[in-house]
């Protein structure tokens, strides 16, 4: 049994993996799927409970913007009235706040496996058969009325929960370089028909676009979600922190990677650092990746990863957001909670993010990049000005509680829908 509130490593587990260790090892030249025999005993330790419950599947607990994203859904289907349970395909620092969130904790079995076969050429196709057994391993031991797979990474519940007869919504924050190879994998490129009973949302509705065309399924049948931000919370951890008024402060934060755009950054902070007329300060708020330690010699402070950036951010003076791939950063969403002028290339859902109230540059135009930096810095008032309209589009547009109302409809819609197809014997 598992304690609510508490971390359970799927009990009783091994037993069942062994028999799907040797499933896969039999069927690995066909791939056809393995199927799971339950004797008498585990029906009875994996009997049926009452109540709605509603799994999360949660690829990683990194403090990237997907992850924390989770956090915010469990919260938003706990306050709908589920029982929500997360699972994790692997770990991260951020794990004990998705635990603190949760009603129930799983991991997901044979994760270690599952990334040791995808790293190799000549296994790696057999991770789509270990990875698809734990989850329906998964969905036997809990029996859930709904899946909300938070990202494309979490997609080989897809299938599972289909045969299952579970909804089962894919929640996709990447961009389509990300996202269709992923796809692929899982064999949801597919004409709609062949996905009946599955429910994409898209992040943004660039986001939702790409879907569109990786999956052949018609637009219209994407749902968008933007991720949000709590806007009174980031405000609150903000307090009595204020900017140095001796030097102007440029920040970025984020993965410091080549898809964040921290090669540009520094780029930008060398050339500005040569400036006689204004005493700037470039920070890097993010990990480091080990592509990128050469960076760490120019003019950029890489102040690393941190549990909460916000106390940091508030700090800024303008915010750069340099990025190659961004569906719907986070980062730009608390930046504007912060009332901060925001400097950021066309990428993504960010010119959907900023509309009027931020200064956005073509893809790759550092030379305009530096020419709106230059401008800002010699232009407070239009700073104040840009920061405050930033501050009242992300109150009015993406505030929590605009998501978390939408979450529970969509959950509820995924559900009765579902009952609807299959009549009074659906799941619960």
């Amino acid at each position: 049994m598992v304690a609510r509130g508490r971390t359970a490593r799927l009990p009783q587990a091994h037993c069942v993996m062994n028999r799907i260790a040797e499933s896969v090892s039999c069927n690995c030249e066909n791939l056809s799927m393995p199927a799971l025999v339950f004797d008498a005993a585990d029906q009875k330790r994996y009997r049926r409970r009452k109540g709605q419950r509603v799994i999360v599947v949660s690829h990683e607990a990194s403090r990237t913007g997907a992850p924390r994203v989770a956090i915010d859904l469990l919260a938003s289907l706990n306050a709908a009235g589920f029982q929500t349970i997360v699972i994790h395909r692997w770990g991260g620092p951020l794990e004990a706040e998705l635990n603190e969130m949760a009603g129930r904790i799983g991991f997901e079995p044979l994760r270690r496996i599952r990334a040791t076969l995808r790293r190799n050429s000549r296994t790696k196709r057999f991770a789509v058969v270990v990875e698809t057994m734990a989850a329906r391993f998964v969905l036997f031991r809990y029996r859930p009325v709904l899946v909300w797979c938070n990202t494309s990474l979490s997609a080989c519940y897809v299938k599972p929960c289909q045969r299952a007869g579970v909804p089962v919504v894919l929640h996709v924050h990447e961009t389509r370089e990300l996202c269709a190879p992923v796809l692929r994998r899982y064999g949801l490129d597919l004409p709609s028909a062949s996905i009946a009973g599955l429910l994409f949302v898209g992040c943004s509705s660039t986001t939702a676009d790409e879907l569109a065309e990786c999956t052949h399924v018609d637009r219209g049948n994407i749902l968008v979600l933007p991720s949000s931000v709590d806007v009174a919370a980031v405000q609150a951890k903000a307090k009595a922190v204020g900017s140095n008024p001796r030097q102007l402060t440029v920040m970025a934060c984020g993965t410091a990677d080549f898809r964040k755009g921290v090669d540009t950054f520094t780029v930008i902070s060398d050339v500005l650092a040569r400036d006689a007329d204004t005493n700037y300060r470039f920070l890097w708020i993010g990990k480091l990746t080990a592509l990128d330690q050469d960076l760490k010699s120019g003019s950029t402070e890489f102040i690393g990863e941190v549990a909460e950036p916000i106390p940091l951010l508030a700090e800024a003076d303008i915010v750069l957001m340099p990025s190659r791939f961004d569906p719907f950063p986070l980062a730009v969403l608390e930046a504007m909670a912060l009332s901060k002028p925001i400097v950021a290339f066309d990428v993504g859902g960010i010119s959907e993010q900023l509309g009027e109230t931020g200064i956005v540059i073509a893809p790759g135009d550092t030379e305009a990049m530096i020419t709106a930096i230059r401008d800002l810095s010699d232009n407070p008032e239009k700073r104040i000005a840009l920061g405050r309209a930033a501050e009242a589009r992300v109150r009015a547009r993406w505030d929590i509680a605009v998501f978390r109302s939408e979450v529970g409809r969509i959950a509820q819609e995924a559900i009765a829908a579902n009952q609807s197809l299959r009549g009074p014997e659906a799941m619960t």
